[in-house]
């Protein structure tokens, strides 16, 4: 059984207290594995000379395994921006634990955690903590999961994979990140190089290439699509995340396989993904259209943040007979004046199935644009991505109003 942080603190006071809040909150795993590897990695460096066989193994377990972080992890399996063959996600769960950085269901629930509560206290690696803290420290400290935000990661529990991997993740970690590449290297007679440099060597820069998307991609660049969160787009932060650093773009349209949208912009995980769609390994490639992706910039470059509230060619429908379709059983909600039918996507929401449902019969306004409330929902403020989304839901604006009136919108 794992000892409590308070329990910790208490045994480290008795025996010295002086050290006691010191070292009582550190995750020891996390703070042994990213300081052992690049000692390795510079021992190897001091007495292991880099061979051309081991310096070519070394980028290609580099770029096998960011790519396993980015593509894997990220884009398909956190945002599930595409579909893949069970051989590509089976590929791509291998060399995302051979990153070192946690099983998928681990790093995607943190990660979805971050999009949804992104700069606020209940997002893990929170950069207004400071740019180390979301680099590094986020991780090397016993953080209290109980002060991070809810979220339904379903998706990935129901998932037998992820749920293989997970139970299985040091196994496959060791094997694909630490014994392949070295029996590949004993193979042609440089197993010490293999293991300083396409194990340990390797493992630092892909650790601190993701740790970037987490700090860099939200303290430098421009913000062509949203000022609403921290995240920017830098060439510089793309070149150092295998194609993550458009950051800003990824934060407003997160289910887009794209991080880049412009073809000659860095992205070798979007290229990876389109190239094996073309054999039918990747398919359902999310792109969100230009239309979208254009008025996010109109809204930044007018300083608008929100829609009109009503498409006048939608039906009118009155108070009175929304709240007696939603007592005959529609999922029916309300937002800046418009009624969507939110069933066909429930399922699908990113907070989860019952994140949505609650709202159903009430005035989601609030909740939608990250207005004060009591719920988890305060502080989730959504992008022009789910705006698209409303848009194919919306089925009526409320007659005469912008918003239910107070005493329905609680019921």
């Amino acid at each position: 059984m794992r000892t409590s942080t308070e329990q910790r603190r208490q045994f480290l006071a008795a025996a010295n207290p002086a050290a006691a809040d010191e070292f009582a909150d550190i995750n020891w795993f996390h703070t042994v594995l990213l300081t052992v590897t690049p000692a390795l990695a510079l021992y190897g460096y001091l007495t292991t000379p880099l061979t051309w066989p081991t310096l070519v193994l070394a980028i290609v377990w580099y770029f096998a395994t960011g790519l396993g972080i980015t593509a894997g992890y990220h884009r398909l399996f956190a945002h599930r921006a595409y579909q893949a063959t069970n051989g590509v996600r089976a590929t791509l769960l291998a060399f995302g634990a051979a990153a070192f950085q946690g099983s998928a269901a681990w790093w995607c629930r943190a990660h979805v955690l971050h999009h949804r509560f992104t700069d606020t206290p209940k997002d893990p690696y929170n950069v207004h903590k400071g740019f180390w803290w979301a680099h590094l420290g986020w991780m090397i400290t016993q953080m209290d999961k109980s002060k991070w935000g809810k979220t339904n990661i379903a998706f990935l529990k129901n998932d037998p994979m992820v749920s293989f991997q997970h139970k299985h993740y040091v196994k496959i970690a060791l094997t694909v990140g630490i014994v392949v590449p070295t029996l590949i290297g004993a193979a042609y007679g440089d197993a010490w190089g293999a293991f300083f440099y396409a194990c340990m060597l390797r493992m630092v820069f892909v650790h601190h290439a993701t740790f970037f998307v987490n700090s860099l991609a939200h303290t430098v660049g421009a913000k062509p699509f949203s000022h609403l969160t921290s995240a920017s787009d830098s060439i510089i932060t793309a070149v150092l995340t295998l194609g993550e650093g458009f950051h800003n773009y990824h934060h407003v349209f997160p289910s887009d396989y794209r991080n880049a949208i412009k073809y000659h912009q860095y992205d070798p995980t979007k290229w990876l993904i389109a190239f094996l769609s073309y054999f039918g390994l990747t398919y359902g490639l999310r792109r969100i259209d230009d239309e979208e992706i254009d008025r996010a910039r109109d809204f930044v470059a007018t300083g608008c943040c929100h829609q009109p509230p009503q498409d006048p060619a939608l039906p009118p429908i009155s108070v009175d007979l929304f709240r007696a379709r939603v007592a005959a059983g529609e999922a029916l909600i309300v937002i800046e004046g418009t009624v969507y039918d939110v069933k066909p996507f429930a399922l699908s929401h990113p907070g989860g199935y019952a994140t949505v449902m609650n709202e159903v019969g009430k005035d989601a306004t609030a909740a939608f644009r990250g207005e004060e409330r009591s719920s988890d929902t305060s502080l989730n403020r959504h992008t022009q991505e789910a705006r698209a989304i409303l848009k194919t839901l919306a089925i009526a604006r409320l007659d005469g109003m912008y918003r239910l009136p107070v005493d329905h919108a609680s019921s």
